[in-house]
């Protein structure tokens, strides 16, 4: 018994001389022998890594502490064949490492938690178009992801092949860093930062799964945009068992992006829920838009292609905004966006126009001429054909412009509304590219009523194709971008059906169809002095323009000014150089009172109360070579059927001026002068007590076919006309001795079209309805000799100390001498006679009666050193 119980207790102790051998065993193991083992066992790994993805790792020490707490610090990984300044792809502060000790000695040794100090990641698109991860695609693409769906099931991915005792990974402090050095800037859009960073990163990943042999994968990760001002979260949820995943990523507060011009896009809720949409709310761009939800899709997610980030502008394949309310204003922004162009399209450059001169195709060569005069026609006919040019080169390029500006396929705006304007309003747009053409349909919705507008692009030519379709669209909203002279509150286009033609290869344009504009308001000083209210014209229209030819054309048919039918034509060729202008205009028979009531009031003024009856029709054809103002050639022909001035209305009534009337005078400096006048006034002179030298003089002077005309001698107009053109301003205005009495009588004093038109009518009505004498009668007894005087009798009282009836053929001549500016030629009374250049003057108009044979040589001779004794002035 005794020895039996000293085997069994020599038997333990041995025992616990070999527990205790293994343990220090184990713990020299640990202390001595793991860790060497350990950090060969990492650094074969990384090297493994090196070679499966063609990078450099470094790593500046491997440490274990404790239960095999694994220590990796300073870990870089660079692009192996990056210059050495690029900063490296991926640097992290620390990852530690806690290792299953029980599988440590296995080849695959099983982790229970990673932490990920401080990672950074720098993604660089190099100034020549490569980037730092292009060396990993390859051999990433079997990792990619294919497209998932919110809480689906697929076929076997790469969620699959996670082993189930994955270990807790955990990141904090990450930086992600985007940046782009290209010109282009093909990795981040236009109006984006040069660099984009994410920082304060964070990472959960974890199988939360009760069962090894399970796998329900929940990762949470967060980051910080700091140029944003926003955050970024994510979430996966995924359970291998049913194969059902969710992914979530999101902006779960306002992300400010700031814009070079100051202004700031704000997105209220981003949401990416794993597929190739991504879904943004509350989207506002200043005051300018506000978007309920843009729905952005990839074609790819990642894409193919020389960079696994392209995705990020370049593969999008589909924008959808919904509900937008835009202000008015925004439109404007897109004309200072830089266009990116699309890959397929031709990267093609619109030219200049050509302002070479070239032979005009189809005209025979012209002489040479003097071209002295009419430079400034000439300047302004070439400076509108030169406008008109730059203009179509304009929207050409606009629309390529807004063909390329967006780089996806398709963008489809749904129930859009401009702000301000009524709720009813709505609009819609779709764009659309291929790799031939690039299409662009707008529609307004205005109570109910629909407007389209469509634009074609032709990928290989660059020639476009413009359609408008607008059965009735106010215009009130542009108000703003109108020109000063144009005013659209009431205006709106109906019935309108245009088409326009670009072609890119000689820029020449082609535009038809119809169109009507009413409710226009004109502001055109040098046409009337006042607005031009409720102006309406349209019909059907067929316009050209053709560089090389220099050549434009507008052809008007069917075309309506108000109620009245007109049909014209004209043309210009040479338009870059001295322009011939042929113009046709033609108003087929009508009733006149049509015509009246269909001219703006301000354009014929008083006229617009006359009552007519009877038909009227008018022809016009002028041709013009600018080289030679006097080359003017013009046929204007009137036709009446029936045609009768009913009334003048009370304020224009001729038979007035038969008997004693007041006559109101507007001074040059606003004030009105009133005097009574007319047959059996007190100041009345009858024809008869006037000198009969005064009537010899007045139709040598002022109108030398007064007893032939019917109010408008048509010769003295065309020659007014040449002269006109050929300094380049209002010189002379050819006015008839009865244009110039209607202009005193009835006008204003402006120097307008529309007081010109006026005249010109009233002294055709005038002539056919008051006699020769009649009309010189009142003429000089309402005329202006000199300041504040006016009338025959006061003149000759005034200058002579006579009475009217005894002035001589000098004194009649000094008098009418006046009547071109009365006040400014005064002076030659004020001086006590007149200069040696007026009594020149006196000379030669006393000479051309004579030629006239008004008076004879010998009474021109007694009237030597023709200089008018005028009265003597009380000092």
């Amino acid at each position: 018994m005794v020895g039996g119980h000293s085997n069994r207790q020599r038997y333990r102790s041995i025992a616990v001389v070999v527990a205790i051998a293994l343990v220090l065993g184990v713990a020299l193991t640990v202390s001595y022998v793991l860790p060497s083992y350990v950090e060969n066992k990492v650094r074969s790994t990384l090297a493994r890594l090196e070679t499966q993805f063609g990078v450099a790792i470094t790593v500046d020490s491997v440490d274990t502490y404790g239960a095999l707490e694994v220590v990796l610090s300073a870990i870089t990984v660079r692009d192996p064949k990056a210059p050495g300044t690029e900063p490296a792809v991926l640097r992290i502060g620390e990852i530690r490492v806690d290792v299953d000790v029980f599988s440590v000695l296995s080849t695959k040794p099983r982790l229970r938690t990673v932490r990920v100090d401080k990672p950074e990641l720098h993604i660089l698109r190099r100034q020549d178009g490569t980037n730092n991860v292009a060396s990993w695609r390859k051999r990433i693409s079997a990792w990619d992801m294919p497209e998932i769906e919110p809480m689906s099931t697929s076929s076997e991915s790469v969620l699959d092949r996670i082993d189930p005792r994955l270990p807790v990974l955990k990141v904090s402090g990450g930086r992600l860093v985007i940046s782009d050095a290209t010109l282009e800037r093909s990795l981040l859009p236009s109006f984006a930062p040069k660099q984009i960073v994410l920082s304060n990163g964070s990472l959960t990943a974890e199988n939360t799964s009760m069962m090894l042999d399970k796998l329900e994968l929940k990762v949470v990760a967060t980051a910080d945009i700091d140029q944003f001002g926003g955050r970024v979260e994510g979430n996966l949820l995924y359970d291998r068992r049913t194969r059902r995943r969710r992914i979530m990523l999101t902006l779960p507060e306002p992300c400010t992006i700031p814009f070079p011009d100051g202004r700031e896009l704000t997105i209220g809720q981003a949401l990416w829920s794993g597929g190739r949409t991504i879904t943004l709310r509350d989207v506002g761009f200043d005051s300018l838009a506000q978007v309920e939800e843009i729905r952005a899709q990839w074609k790819q997610l990642p894409a193919a292609g020389d960079t696994a980030f392209r995705w990020s502008i370049g593969d999008l394949s589909r924008i959808e905004l919904r509900k937008p309310v835009i202000d008015s204003h925004a439109l404007l922004l897109l004309a200072s966006w830089r266009p990116v162009h699309h890959a397929t399209s031709p990267d093609k450059k619109l030219p200049s126009l050509d302002v070479s001169r070239k032979p005009v195709v189809g005209t025979k060569k012209r002489p040479k001429l003097k071209v002295d005069k009419g430079v400034a026609v000439r300047g302004a006919l070439k400076a509108t054909y030169e406008y008109l040019g730059q203009r179509i080169l304009e929207l050409a390029k606009g629309i390529r412009k807004s063909a390329d500006i967006l780089p996806v396929d398709e963008v489809v705006i749904r129930d859009g509304r401009l702000s301000p304007g009524p709720e009813q309003t709505t609009f819609s747009m779709q764009f659309s590219r291929t790799d031939s053409t690039s299409s662009l349909t707008f529609n307004t919705d205005v109570q109910g009523t629909v407007s389209s507008f469509k634009a074609k692009v032709a990928a290989d030519t660059g020639d476009i194709q413009v359609s408008a379709d607008v059965p009735e669209l106010p215009l009130a909203r542009l108000e703003p971008y109108a020109p000063s002279s144009v005013v659209l509150n009431d205006a709106k286009i109906q019935k309108t059906a245009l088409r326009l033609q670009y072609f890119e290869e000689d820029q020449s344009v082609i535009m038809d169809g119809d169109f009507h504009l009413s409710g226009l308001t004109l502001q055109v000083a040098p046409v009337a002095s006042v607005p031009m209210e409720n102006v309406s014209f349209g019909g059907n229209i067929r316009a050209t323009y053709s560089p090389v030819e220099m050549k434009m054309s507008v052809a008007a048919k069917e075309f309506r000014f108000g109620n009245v039918p007109v049909r014209g034509q004209f043309d210009m060729t040479d338009g870059l150089g001295e322009p011939i202008v042929h113009l046709e205009l033609q108003v087929p028979r009508i009733g006149a009172q049509a015509v009246v009531k269909s001219l703006p009031k301000a354009l014929i003024g008083r006229l617009s109360s006359m009552k007519t009856s009877g038909d009227i029709a008018w022809s016009l054809t002028l041709d013009l070579d600018t080289r030679d103002m006097n080359s003017l050639e013009y046929d204007s022909e009137g036709h009446e059927y029936g045609f009768r001035v009913e009334s003048l209305g009370e304020r224009l009534a001729l038979n007035t001026l038969r008997k004693r009337f007041k006559h109101r005078v507007q001074e040059p400096g606003g004030g009105i002068k009133e005097f009574t006048t007319g047959p059996g006034s007190r100041g009345w002179t009858p024809l008869r007590r006037v000198s009969e030298w005064m009537a010899k003089v007045l139709t040598t002077t002022e109108d030398g076919t007064f007893y032939r005309h019917q109010g408008l001698a048509f010769f003295a107009i065309r020659d007014a006309f040449v002269q006109n053109l050929e300094r380049g301003r209002f010189y002379r205005g050819a006015s008839t001795l009865t244009q110039q009495l209607v202009k005193n009588l009835f006008l204003i004093r402006e120097k307008t079209v529309a007081r010109k038109l006026q005249e010109m009518f009233l002294a055709w009505h005038m002539d056919r309805h008051m006699t020769k004498k009649e009309i010189l009668a009142l003429y000089v007894n309402v005329v202006e000799f000199g300041p504040r005087i006016y009338g025959i009798r006061k003149a000759a009282k005034y200058y002579f100390d006579k009475v009217p009836a005894d002035l001589d053929p000098l004194e009649c001549a000094f008098l009418a001498s006046m009547l071109p500016n009365p006040k400014r030629y005064h002076y030659q009374f004020r001086r006590g006679e007149v200069t040696e250049a007026w009594r020149i003057a006196l000379r030669r108009t006393l000479e051309v009666m004579v030629k006239r044979k008004k008076m004879t040589r010998r009474q021109l001779e007694s009237y030597a050193p023709y200089s008018p004794r005028f009265r003597e002035r009380r000092k």
